[in-house]
């Protein structure tokens, strides 16, 4: 009797010493079957097959430092995720702090948005975390199942009315490009909503939907239109933006370029539409030398273009 209390007491230890020698492993391993069990979506048909400086597409995730948490947010609004469910690594001890910091920078939050596709950018996020290092990501979109019904087939008939096989990238994005703003007119009564700290665009000018139900468009509606056709053609694109604007940077042959239809759309004071390239496929050195106003960007998120 006592050999065989002898034995399981040494088992026990032999347990409690490898419990404990691996029990990172355990955590997460633990952590992983929860996260299998939370997070059922799939991505969905806007998910774009691309990396950028700030931030990449990941697998990993329970993340173990700060990056991770920026790319694992990148990657569920990448995906198309409507919710998500992660947690932090057992060694990561800032990991809800970090997270925390994260919820509350809208900054860094709406430039993940600007590698993202359109139809898959959040219009509004709840993030809620508990002591045990779980993370929740609610995520309510910009646009609704009817906007991207009726903006995809406005896209899908205007390449095919307008763009040809046998076109280069360039002529294509000058043909969009011209289209877009001979079809639009910067909207000046949202533009007023803006200045009064208001949410709510009677025209719904700050994103495509704008410029295809109603042929107006502040800065956001030109930049998501054409970013739209972008992605339609297979023309590699992201968005900049700064505290007051936002437009499409493309890349060309390896290399990247700024495009902003609303600078190539400006309002005139008896309301003549014209239709400019001073801001097409234009180095970041020329778009500084033209203005430093509203086109000053922060090169940390936006490394690609820097000067």
């Amino acid at each position: 009797m006592k050999i065989v209390k002898a034995f399981v007491f040494i088992i026990m230890i032999i347990t409690a010493f490898l419990i404990y020698t691996y029990r990172t492993d355990i955590i997460v391993f633990l952590y992983e079957k929860s996260m299998e069990q939370k997070n059922i979506e799939i991505a969905n048909e806007y998910e774009r097959d691309q990396d950028f400086n700030f931030v990449k597409q990941t697998s990993t995730f329970i993340p173990t430092n700060y990056q991770d948490v920026l790319n694992i947010f990148y990657t569920v609004l990448n995906k198309g995720y409507n919710r998500f469910t992660f947690y932090c690594h057992p060694d990561y001890k800032e990991c809800l702090h970090d997270v925390t910091k994260l919820a509350n920078d809208q900054t860094i939050l709406s430039n993940i948005n600007n590698f993202v596709h359109p139809f898959n950018n959040y219009r509004a996020l709840e993030i809620k975390s508990n002591a045990l290092g779980e993370i929740s990501i609610n995520i309510e979109k910009m646009y609704t199942e009817d906007e991207i019904k009726t903006i995809s087939n406005k896209v899908d008939e205007v390449i095919k009315s307008k763009i040809k096989s046998n076109m280069s990238d360039k002529t294509k994005i000058k043909v969009i490009h011209d289209y877009i703003i001979n079809n639009t007119k910067y909207d000046k009564e949202g533009e007023k909503i803006i200045e009064n700290d208001s949410t709510f665009f009677k025209y719904s000018s700050n994103k495509a939907s704008g410029p295809v139900m109603y042929n107006l468009a502040l800065c956001g509606g030109y930049t998501d239109y054409m970013m739209l056709f972008l992605d339609k053609l297979n023309i590699l694109s992201f968005k900049v933006s700064t505290d007051n604007h936002i437009w499409n940077v493309v890349n060309l042959d390896g290399k990247w370029y700024h495009l902003d239809l609303t600078w190539d759309d400006p309002v005139t004071n008896n309301n003549q539409d014209i239709l400019l390239h001073d801001y097409f496929l234009i180095t970041t050195d020329k778009l500084l030398k033209k203005d430093k106003t509203e086109h000053t960007f922060d090169e940390k998120y936006f490394s690609e273009v820097k000067a």
